[in-house]
């Protein structure tokens, strides 16, 4: 049984309700909105110091005015003395990862109706990389956002680890990649996770 879970791709709660023929639901403990990290702009205020190098053959004190490659419309002017003017100021495209939310998320598996027994710990880190996926995350659970803001497109799993903890809990850690959601995810199973006395279950139910 416990090959099943190895390889479950977002259907965890799907398979322990089929072998307890018992429904789940989980407890949200902690769904936390992390800081932006720096981006890999170098240092632009206080000038380019060590982002330029090679021949610039003279000093760009004039100004540099038009379309670079149809991105910035405007001008730079002044003179890239001591830091960078920009004309018109120019958001992050969609989808860049300077537009990511990153959320940890810690939840736990119950089995049986509320407060009901439970049988996993997930611990998350939930990328969202489209408005789309932020608001769907408001939401829905974690399978049920794939379905919805990758609208059903294929999902990469792949198994990062597994192995058995402290006082015998089977454990995975894994990622999930989709076009609009990236999960890491690691969850911790109970002991005796297929004989919690819940429901009617029976061997082999799944």
């Amino acid at each position: 049984m416990y090959r099943v879970l190895l390889n479950a791709d977002r259907n965890v709660q799907r398979i322990i309700s089929s072998y307890y023929n018992t429904p789940t639901h989980i407890v949200i403990l902690r769904n936390a909105l992390q800081p932006p990290k720096a981006t890999d702009r170098g240092d632009i205020e206080g000038g380019i110091e060590g982002g330029i190098e090679g021949d610039i053959e003279g000093d760009i004190e004039g100004g540099i005015e038009g379309d670079i490659e149809g991105g910035i419309s405007g001008s730079i002017s002044g003179g890239i003395s001591g830091g960078v003017s920009v004309g018109s100021s120019v958001g992050p495209s969609v989808g860049s990862p300077s537009c990511f939310s990153v959320y940890s998320r810690s939840v736990d598996l119950m089995l049986g109706p509320p407060p009901g027994v439970r049988y996993c710990r997930a611990d998350s880190r939930v990328t969202l990389k489209t408005e789309n996926a932020k608001n769907v995350y408001k939401e829905v659970g974690l399978a049920q956002l794939y379905q919805r803001a990758d609208r059903g497109g294929k999902v990469e799993m792949d198994l990062e680890g597994w192995g058995w903890g402290e006082g015998g809990k089977f454990w995975r850690e894994y990622r999930l990649e989709g076009e609009e959601v990236d999960c890491r995810i690691r969850e911790e199973f109970e002991d005796g996770l297929w004989e919690l006395g819940v429901g009617g279950e029976s061997e082999g139910a799944v």
